[in-house]
């Protein structure tokens, strides 16, 4: 088995508001990750980010074409910075595609949507990670 250390991490960026455009520029700046899709509801900002860090390979997609995305072999993982309405779709979406998946807060508008539906039927694949973005304050 040999290890590509030359392969970049490709990434998908749903939402491209405040949040989504900060973890853009972040992993922009890490030469290891190539964003590969802006998954976004108004295409029309996403591209303006797109151009604006002459990401010229990037895809732009409407949110309706997740399930495309999701199953792009080329996408390793999956940042989640959309309006928190649609974090426990797009969440439940990334697991059952085995895509690792960073979730800005909240994971969902009620704890109960999470527990009512984390018993859903679908194959978890535990090597895969669901993790979310948190600030804390040390005032």
């Amino acid at each position: 088995m040999s290890c590509n250390l030359l392969k970049k991490f490709g990434l998908a960026i749903c939402g491209v508001g405040r949040a989504g455009t900060i973890h853009t520029k972040n992993c922009y700046r890490n030469p290891r990750v190539q964003i590969k899709y802006f998954v976004e509801i108004d295409t029309t900002k996403a591209e303006q980010l797109k151009n604006s860090l002459g990401l010229e390979s990037t895809k732009v997609v409407s949110v309706d074409q997740i399930d495309k995305v999701l199953s792009d072999e080329s996408v390793d993982g999956v940042i989640i910075a959309s309006i928190t309405s649609t974090h426990q779709e797009l969440i439940f979406k990334c697991i059952q595609a085995k895509k690792p998946v960073f979730c800005e807060k909240p994971i969902a508008l009620q704890l109960q949507d999470i527990v009512s539906n984390s018993e859903t039927d679908f194959e978890f694949d535990s090597s895969k990670s669901l993790s979310q973005g948190l600030t804390v304050n040390s005032s």
